[in-house]
């Protein structure tokens, strides 16, 4: 019963915060009609339509753009992994 509760809990918050209906399916398992029907109660509108956008495509727009996202983050991994190897180091030569 609790566990119900619970889950009922975090999809209603979710949808407060206008989370997709897929992730709010996907982490309480409650079915997606009786999810688009909450939305629709608390927004007074539909849900978004579509699946969410997995890939950077979207957000970046152009291929310029893509490759400077992409640059980033090669060097932000390459920067990151460097920093907690010579962290981890210190630390076991202490």
């Amino acid at each position: 019963m609790f566990k119900n509760s619970a889950r009922q809990a975090l999809a209603l918050e979710l949808l407060k915060r206008h989370a997709r209906i897929s992730i709010v399916h996907r982490e309480t398992a409650i079915p997606k009609q009786v999810l688009r029907e909450a939305y629709r109660e608390l927004h007074s509108r539909s849900p978004s339509p579509g699946a969410l956008k997995y890939s950077t495509q979207g957000l970046t727009r152009s291929v310029r753009k893509r490759k400077a996202v992409t640059l980033f983050a090669v060097c932000f991994q390459t920067v990151e992994s460097q920093s907690q190897a010579g962290h981890i180091q210190r630390l076991c030569h202490r």
